[in-house]
């Protein structure tokens, strides 16, 4: 008798565990909103420590055109905007020593996640001595696949790996009329859509950026996590110190980047205590 007290004493705490644990889960699958208002991407600035060898992937491997701006950076075209890498070894204002590491999204047709693996591959395997760090892919510990889905977003993701130890987003949103026939070419990148960006103060800069551009946070944002902006156009908050998705181990940490994004003139440049820089440009 003194045993099935016990139990009936805890049964209502295990209940509640389980059904916290159970909303937990279904919050994670649910289908979360997503503002219409997006950022209007135009350019990333970042560093680079493994600059040449990170030249070599993004023209070689990945075969993107890219172009020489100054003599210390280079400039990736993809789709309809671009990003921009400066040689780390040279900036005054950091260690040579730090290896910058970002998070950025590259978007596709949502119909060619699939063959846009298939392309990846070949591309990697094809051009691998070109380059001495290709490509790698990050798997799903879940599922044991290198294709994320992410029901939550109605989506799918590869992230790979690129020389300068960036995390990149290979990403096909399933809610966006932009699908396109025929096997996967380098053309179907359609351009940077989501840029992860650190900040110490995730409310206040979440405040900043809706007072100067009208945008909205994501359903399901949380105290460490605030993406704002539209399908077309994310900036993702993350606090410091938080884990870049999908990684076990990749820490947010702060390094200096701009971003350009389209908006009216009258707009100051906003600018995190993390070194993060946003600009608008018409």
């Amino acid at each position: 008798m003194k045993r099935i007290h016990i139990l009936l004493k805890f049964t209502p705490l295990l209940f509640l565990l389980i059904t916290a644990s159970s909303c937990e889960y279904n919050n994670r699958l649910k289908l979360r909103e997503v503002p219409e208002k997006a950022f209007d991407i135009v350019d990333v600035e970042m560093r680079s420590n493994n600059f040449e060898n990170n030249r070599r992937f993004w023209s070689k491997v990945m075969g993107f055109e890219v172009d020489s701006v100054a003599p210390n950076s280079f400039r990736v075209n993809i789709g309809f905007n671009s990003i921009t890498f400066i040689n780390n070894s040279g900036a005054q204002d950091t260690s040579s020593s730090v290896t910058p590491k970002y998070q950025f999204t590259i978007s596709i047709p949502s119909n060619q996640i699939e063959n846009c693996y298939a392309w990846l591959v070949d591309a990697d395997s094809t051009n691998a001595s070109k380059v001495a760090e290709p490509a790698k892919f990050w798997i799903d510990a879940e599922t044991g696949s290198v294709i994320y889905r992410r029901n939550q977003y109605n989506s799918q993701s590869i992230y790979i790996k690129d020389a300068g130890n960036n995390i990149v987003e290979i990403l096909a949103r399933h809610d966006l009329n932009n699908t396109a026939e025929g096997e996967f070419n380098r053309g179907m990148f359609l351009g940077i859509t989501e840029v992860g960006v650190v900040s110490r103060d995730l409310r206040k800069s979440a405040e900043d950026l809706k007072a100067a551009y009208g945008v909205e946070e994501v359903v399901g944002s949380s105290n460490s996590y605030k993406p704002l902006g539209g399908p077309t156009g994310l900036l993702k908050l993350n606090i410091e110190g938080k884990i870049w998705t999908p990684t076990e181990n990749e820490i947010a940490v702060s390094y200096p980047m701009s971003i350009r994004v389209r908006g009216d003139s009258l707009i100051q440049p906003i600018t995190f205590a993390t070194g993060v820089q946003l600009i608008a440009v018409q």
